[in-house]
């Protein structure tokens, strides 16, 4: 849908939990780099549709900044976890993201599909999806 193409997209392992491999992404990340590709997104996960699972967020962002790959969240279904007092370590490095996605009509129960997608950089909506017409 995104116009990458599926040839394009690298699938990262991950544990019996459904949680992303870290080893794995960096070591995927490389092998990349290598063959003089260049990664351009990862996407992580807070809760899975399925399983509800929740990548390391804090360490894929980290790996995203250390080879300046913009670094995704769908929170999609977990979002909500989101507005809790009592997950918040699940959250950590959420704030070195470049872009989070929200499902309100999943979480919040919103009777319409309403989505939110968050970014930390100025004005890169207008510039991506804006004609700049007069």
């Amino acid at each position: 849908m995104a116009g990458i193409g599926k040839n394009n997209v690298v699938k990262i392992n991950s544990n019996d939990q459904n949680i992303m491999d870290i080893k794995d992404l960096e070591n995927k990340i490389n092998i990349c780099i290598d063959k003089g590709e260049k990664p351009i997104l990862v996407n992580a996960t807070l809760g899975t549709t399925v399983y509800g699972s929740i990548d390391p967020i804090n360490e894929i962002a980290d790996l995203c900044n250390k080879y300046n790959i913009w670094c995704h969240v769908d929170a999609a279904l977990g979002g909500s976890i989101m507005l809790s007092k009592d997950n918040n370590t699940k959250l950590r490095g959420l704030n070195k993201v470049d872009s989070i996605t929200y499902d309100l009509h999943k979480g919040l129960s919103c009777p319409l599909q309403t989505v939110i997608f968050i970014t930390k950089h100025n004005n890169i909506l207008y510039e991506t999806n804006s004609m700049k017409a007069n």
